[in-house]
């Protein structure tokens, strides 16, 4: 999955979502719940490859590190 495909997956899943607190209907909570499912394994499966997640210290030097 790439970026754009990412970003319209979870775009989905807060559509659903919001309609879901809007109107409470069943239907729209399994569809929410099922893509809120594939962004997580999207998420799993992308920190695999990326490997384990910086410290955020180590992050904010980085940035900070970028900046000069």
């Amino acid at each position: 999955m790439n970026a754009k495909q990412f970003f319209e997956l979870v775009e989905s899943m807060r559509h659903y979502q919001r309609e879901y607190f809007a109107k409470r209907h069943p239907r729209d909570l399994k569809k929410a719940q099922s893509l809120e499912q594939t962004v997580d394994f999207e998420i799993a499966r992308t920190r695999r490859i990326v490997g384990p997640r910086k410290d955020p210290i180590s992050m904010i030097r980085l940035f900070n590190d970028n900046e000069q």
